[in-house]
């Protein structure tokens, strides 16, 4: 009779140890899948469809484009990818402060050719990194934060310039992405 009672302890023993192990994996699992959840809700992103009836005044283009940002889950830098469809004579993007239809003042410069591009008929333009290095005009010396409040605020766009159309080709509001 003891021996039987010896392997009933044992046999809990291990039943406890293999429910331990299991709740333990379980919880570490459920722990990463939270840190995941969090991780990618601190990445925003925010989307510009360029456009020339967005340009104040309305270009007549064929041209369109399309601008996306993505902010780093330290929130320092907005990483972006610029592209355009149909344009002609690309010389410089930018990043300008101001809602739709107003005219405002460049406060990221994402790029400038020093030779105006060829037709392109469906290119990337420009993709990099934003810092607070990079801002300029009225956000010189203010953090990234800075910007995506004002692009929260829906207070800037991205304005894509031409030798044709020199203050501005293509343009388009930002906005948070879903």
């Amino acid at each position: 009779m003891h021996r039987k009672t010896a392997v009933a302890a044992i046999v809990t023993m291990l039943t406890l140890i293999i429910i331990i192990i299991f709740a333990t994996n379980s919880m570490h699992l459920d722990t990463s899948t939270v840190a995941q959840s969090v991780f990618a809700q601190s990445q925003q992103k925010f989307t510009a469809k360029l456009t020339g009836k967005e340009e104040v005044p309305p270009t007549n283009t064929t041209a369109t484009g399309i601008a996306q940002f993505v902010q780093s889950a330290d929130g320092k830098v907005l990483n972006y990818k610029v592209s355009a469809m149909n344009i002609n004579g690309v010389t410089e993007g930018n990043i300008q402060q101001g809602k739709a239809g107003e005219i405002g003042p460049t406060i990221v410069r994402l790029f400038k050719f020093n030779t105006p591009t060829l037709l392109l008929k469906n290119a990337t333009l420009s993709e990099g990194n934003i810092t607070s290095k990079g801002l300029r005009g009225p956000l010189s010396g203010s953090q990234i934060s800075d910007l995506v409040k004002i692009i929260k605020d829906g207070n800037a766009y991205v304005n894509i310039h031409t030798i044709k159309n020199f203050d501005g080709e293509i343009r388009g509001q930002l906005s948070l992405s879903p």
